[in-house]
């Protein structure tokens, strides 16, 4: 019988994946975005270009610049200091400022008779959440207060706009000025500079959080005992988005995505099997697993998502004790790609060159003759965009197929020294992908990388 690949690493994969489903909560969160002053400055008067600034803290890295070119004068108060409160009333549909000293109120008493404000949901303003856009005229002054109010209409941003540019982004080691007003939404600082994506991973010991999982039985001819002893896996990622867009027609003229992370996978496994005859599997979604979304209602959201696929194929007729394992990492990974043209020539990556580390420990095989095991894992991170309340909607992301095989050979051809000594020769193959909507684009073919090859005694 000729010698077939022996995708062990693979199986691998794919059978530990599967145990994620009981292992992982249903939502990974992190911090939402709130409105948040860049620079400490106090500017009261209004200007044809409405910007704001939201982030996740004081010390966030991860952050959101929103800009409105606009064609009447407008302001948001969430961009600058000495706002004290906004007040809101639906009774009479007004909204009135309360600043903290006379000649910031002299200047809004200056303001045009039409001015268009953004006013965000840590106001509580009539209830709403995310950004509400306003239309406001009719001053009425009081100058004990120090406030003014107005008369307000809703309004759409982009009927009053020329264009528009939204960026989403994460810059490290930035120090930020500390926000005015704390909101509602609350969390622990050192948790919000990047995406978690571990899983099983417990960092006091760093190694399994869960080890010698139990796994599972493929199907009537092959039968499975395979524990997990050392599972994990381990990284963080990053999302950044630009949009450019036209308000009259509204058109997105630019969106552009990118992904920077790094990535573990480790796997420690003991298994034997018997399998005889021929088993195929299509593709397979295992497991998703939602973030928390990222954005600011009525302007931007992104929803990601964890999603993992898997296909297998098993032929052959044999017995085999196998206990083998490495890491796969992927330490600094980038990628980024356009929303709106080819994605294939508007694709750049890198750092998808894998470091593979192999077990100290040899590991320990009984095989009766050469068999093939054939499967491959397709974890994606997917990304649901909405822009401008549907101006822009797309299900798009990237993956990642890495396999690790083991060829596994007995016999007269197993370049041995011994005919009954097991030959395993480690190879590294893999492809790396962009989709969006149900369209995959291949976009690099990883070149086969050999780890080496060792002869063993068999058990």
């Amino acid at each position: 019988m000729p010698s077939d690949s022996f995708n062990s690493f693979s199986l691998i994969l794919l059978i530990s994946i599967i145990s994620l489903l009981t292992a992982l909560p249903q939502t990974i969160a992190f911090r939402p975005l709130a409105p948040f002053i860049p620079n400490a400055q106090r500017q009261f008067t209004t200007s044809n270009s409405l910007r704001g600034t939201f982030s996740q803290g004081s010390s966030s890295s991860h952050y959101a610049n929103v800009f409105f070119q606009t064609t009447i004068p407008s302001f948001n108060p969430d961009q600058t200091e000495g706002i004290i409160d906004i007040k809101c009333n639906a009774d009479d549909d007004t909204i009135t400022l309360v600043v903290d000293d006379e000649a910031s109120r002299q200047t809004i008493e200056s303001w045009p008779d039409k001015v268009m404000v953004m006013i965000n949901d840590k106001w509580n303003c009539f209830g709403k959440e995310g950004a509400q856009f306003y239309l406001v005229g009719n001053k009425t002054v009081n100058a004990t207060e120090n406030s003014v109010k107005f008369t307000t209409s809703p309004c759409q941003v982009l009927k009053w706009s020329n264009n528009f540019v939204i960026d989403l982004n994460w810059e490290h080691k930035k120090k930020r000025s500390t926000p005015r007003r704390s909101v509602s939404r609350r969390f622990d600082v050192d948790k919000d500079q990047e995406i978690d994506l571990s899983a099983l991973f417990d960092p006091n010991t760093d190694a399994s959080s869960k080890p010698n999982i139990p796994l599972l039985t493929v199907g009537s001819t092959v039968s499975e005992s395979i524990s997990c002893a050392n599972c994990f896996l381990r990284g963080n990622a990053t999302v950044s988005l630009h949009i450019e867009g036209q308000s009259l027609p509204p058109k997105i003229t630019n969106a552009t995505l990118s992904i920077n992370g790094n990535l573990d996978i480790n796997m420690d496994l003991k298994f034997d099997t018997t399998l005889s005859g021929t088993l195929s599997t299509p593709d397979v979604q295992l497991l998703e697993v939602p973030l928390t979304p990222l954005g600011v209602p009525n302007l931007f959201n992104i929803g990601p998502s964890i999603i993992l696929a898997a296909s297998a194929n098993l032929h052959g007729s044999a017995t085999v004790s196998l206990t083998t394992g490495g890491l796969i990492s992927y330490p600094n990974f980038s990628a980024s790609a356009s929303l709106l043209d080819d994605a294939a020539s508007s694709f750049t990556h890198a750092g998808f060159d894998p470091v593979i580390t192999m077990n100290t420990s040899p590991p320990t095989v009984g095989l009766t003759v050469s068999a093939g095991v054939a499967g491959s894992l397709k974890p994606q991170l997917a990304l649901s965009v909405n822009v401008m309340d549907g101006l822009l909607e797309a299900k798009t992301g990237l993956q990642v197929v890495t396999t690790l095989s083991t060829d596994a050979t007995v016999g007269s051809e197993n370049n041995c020294a011994n005919a009954t000594d097991v030959n395993l020769a480690t190879t590294l193959t893999g492809n790396l992908g962009f989709f969006v909507g149900s369209t995959n684009i291949p976009l690099v073919n990883f070149p086969a990388k050999t780890l080496g090859s060792t002869c063993l005694k068999t058990s």
